[in-house]
């Protein structure tokens, strides 16, 4: 996309001249924080009215209504579609993560069709409106659902067909909506470079693929002030505009990312140095000189400049592929009497900076869904810093493009390895049914605080699991009661502070709860997931953290009355995770896993059928294979020997070692972290009652690394617990 025109009234030295409205210029106050577009009236000009603004006192700028329009390049050029995937590294990355659920990418633009198949499942849905014909969101904006169309001032941001259209204005927004993130592993059409991410659809060029300023100051303050966590700006102007400027300094300082191209010049056979022809939003900076934006040049198959884009040091961050895109398309075949334009939900091939920049709004997309904790400026970095240099593929463009070609693959794997930046504590509490004292110690047992879950005379055990329920990159602490409690399930923050709590069980049941924590929904927060430990028959139920029931469904035969203990992980690599259970008490060892809907998707017999000691389960990725990310299911005896034993989810068992001396029978406990944060799984394993509190801590080839005690050493009470960690 494309500012077009020539000549700015304020960039004389400037080659190129952009086009403004004529009926309209914009005007900021000094007294006020909003622009304002001011209409010309009869015999008034553009120039005249600046003139007569800027002279008064009262005015800070006034300023040309400039104008925007769509550019991407069609192509005869065929190439393998999607070839640019691979060219970032894309299949290595998705190897690590392939989502970022929690991440909202505005894609300000020609509209998006949000009906499309590819597109449907990851468009953004406003959490604080409703379809009821009233403004929910008190935003000024009544049914914005799923983003706004500010052209037509529409609740749909869809392209309308509206007279004069053209293909390009069409289906632009839709192009580059795809290459960011298209739903992926669907079995349909294309994947986007983050599988499961939130489109925020913002229509602000009309179906020619022309807007100005003020309509595209309305979409970023939207998508500002609705959460974006990145804006897709694909459009360049040649004008500077102080409006556009201060529009995107509010979303930059709000922690909004924003991409910007490098722009085309198919009349230079070069394109433009930016460095002396400036381009508007790669450009702009703020007011210590910082850029703003992340300025995005494009490279061809080889990693050598295209010839039409721009370059400069001052204005480009990063590179990436430019050319020929496959992508989804605007779908209306009753559209099509203009020519076959319609008939298709993907098409291309397109090229231009216009298609680089979704490349990398999506890697920031999907690093900063690696790594929550991430500050925007820190994934950014990543995302910088991680990119393949190609100066000694463009031996003319040394340094001005950027930090080099986009590394989708190392971008991802340095956002994985900086969660190490947060720091594993232990949650601790006595096996034996004693005041239910939660104790924080450190990875070495150092003890840095503790509380209460439940009353000081409660003496029926605390069941402990962890995982960021709220999303802010902390994993908090669950408790549930083990015994002669009601089902009351509590939520506490690293200082011991009570956030939450629900019943899980009806107010009569006094079993005990098992309980776990996983994000199994892709949406960025962990959901809780319970089971009784006895007493009742063997039902698994999810709730959010707010406890509102999602879903329950029976693991066993109704008959079983015994308990369950249970998991949550990742272990068939489908990018999902999954519920591991298993028998706690006197059955046959057969461990089910079942998808996130109660759907069972696999069972084994984790050793002899006639064996009933009971199971405790933990899941984590154990072997570290990075090219098989799936986690492996750990199981341990609930009594007997104390052994560990590591499973596929087939039931292939990879390794067993014994934590424990052979006198030691008893419950052994067996939980799974990265506690030093090195990138592998450490085993972590606790006795029951009958054991001393001896928590021990092995690597995944099952020797010891380190152990402590969490009580006196000479205590045979036990200990149960959770890791979790905190920035």
């Amino acid at each position: 996309m494309n500012f077009v025109g020539t000549r700015s009234l304020f960039a004389a030295e400037q080659s190129i001249v952009p086009e403004y409205k004529t009926d309209s210029i914009i005007l900021k106050y000094k007294n006020s924080k909003e622009v304002t577009v001011y209409k010309l009236k009869k015999g008034q000009t553009v120039t005249s009215e600046i003139t007569h603004f800027q002279a008064l006192s009262t005015v800070e700028y006034a300023e040309p209504n400039y104008v925007v329009s769509a550019s991407a390049i069609p192509s005869d050029t065929y190439y393998t579609n999607q070839w640019y995937l691979q060219r970032i590294r894309a299949g290595e990355a998705w190897d690590i993560n392939n989502q970022s659920s929690s991440i909202i990418i505005a894609i300000i633009d020609s509209g998006v069709q949000i009906q499309h198949p590819d597109l449907a499942p990851v468009i953004w849905t406003n959490p604080n409106e409703k379809p009821n014909n009233k403004d929910n969101d008190h935003d000024g904006l009544i049914g914005d659902l799923h983003g706004w169309d500010f052209v037509n001032n529409s609740a749909d941001p869809s392209p309308k067909f509206t007279k004069g259209f053209t293909q390009a204005g069409i289906t632009h927004g839709t192009i580059v909506a795809g290459i960011a993130a298209a739903a992926g592993n669907n079995q349909m059409g294309i994947s986007g470079v983050t599988w499961k991410s939130q489109i925020m659809p913002i229509k602000v060029l009309d179906d020619k693929g022309n807007g100005d300023i003020a309509t595209v100051i309305k979409g970023i303050d939207y998508a500002t002030a609705h959460g974006a966590n990145v804006i897709n700006l694909s459009f360049v102007g040649f004008g500077f505009s102080h409006a556009l400027e201060q529009a995107v300094a509010r979303a930059h300082q709000a922690g909004v990312i924003i991409v910007a191209p490098a722009g085309n010049e198919q009349a230079s056979t070069n394109g433009l140095d930016l460095n002396h022809h400036p381009v508007y939003p790669a450009c702009f900076k703020d007011d210590a000189g910082k850029k703003i934006v992340v300025g995005v040049a494009a490279t061809d198959a080889l990693d050598q400049k295209t010839v039409f884009s721009g370059y400069g040091s001052s204005c480009i961050d990063i590179a990436a592929p430019g050319v020929s895109f496959f992508s989804t398309s605007v779908y209306a075949p009753l559209k099509s009497s203009a020519g076959n334009f319609f008939n298709q939900l993907y098409d291309g091939y397109w090229s231009g900076t216009s298609m680089a920049v979704p490349l990398v709004s999506g890697a920031i997309a999907l690093v900063e869904g690696t790594n929550p904790s991430l500050s925007p400026d820190q994934a950014l970095s990543i995302v910088l810093k991680s990119a393949d240099n190609i100066n000694a593929l463009n031996p003319d463009y040394i340094n001005q493009l950027g930090s080099g070609r986009l590394n989708l693959a190392q971008a991802v794997l340095q956002s994985a390895l900086s969660i190490k930046n947060r720091f594993a504590h232990f949650a601790l509490v006595p096996d034996k049914a004693a005041t239910p004292l939660v104790t924080i110690t450190d990875q070495k047992g150092f003890v840095e605080r503790s509380f209460l879950a439940y009353p000081a005379n409660f003496n029926g055990g605390v069941n402990l699991s962890s995982g960021d329920v709220n999303g802010d990159g902390n994993e908090e602490i669950i408790t549930a009661p083990a015994s002669n409690r009601e089902a009351d399930i509590k939520i506490f923050n690293s200082d011991g502070f009570m956030l939450g709590h629900f019943l899980a069980f009806p107010p009569t049941y006094r079993g005990g709860v098992n309980v776990a924590a996983a994000d199994i929904d892709n949406d960025g927060k962990a959901e809780i997931i319970v089971t009784p430990s006895s007493g009742m028959e063997p039902i698994v139920k999810i709730y959010k953290a707010d406890g509102v029931l999602i879903r329950s469904f029976l693991a066993y035969n109704a008959s079983y009355r015994l308990g369950l203990s249970l998991a949550v992980a990742d272990v068939i690599q489908g990018g999902t995770k999954e519920i591991i259970v298993a028998p706690s008490k006197n059955a046959e060892p057969l461990v089910q896993i079942f998808s996130n809907q109660g759907k069972l998707l696999s069972s084994f017999m984790a050793g002899n059928r006639n064996l009933r000691t009971g199971l405790n389960v933990a899941a984590a990725d154990v072997d570290g294979n990075p090219r098989q990310r799936s986690a492996e299911i750990l199981l341990s005896p609930s009594s007997g020997p104390s052994y560990v034993s590591v499973y596929d989810f087939r039931g292939n068992i990879r390794q067993s070692f014994q934590p424990y001396n052979a006198n030691f029978k008893g419950n052994t406990r067996v939980i799974a972290a990265d506690l030093n944060r090195d990138g592998f799984t450490d085993i972590i394993t606790m006795p029951g009652v009958s054991g001393g509190p001896h928590i021990r801590i092995f690597n995944r080839s099952g020797l010891l690394q380190n152990s402590f005690y969490a009580y006196d050493s000479l205590s045979s009470d036990g200990v149960r617990g959770t890791v979790f960690l905190t920035k």
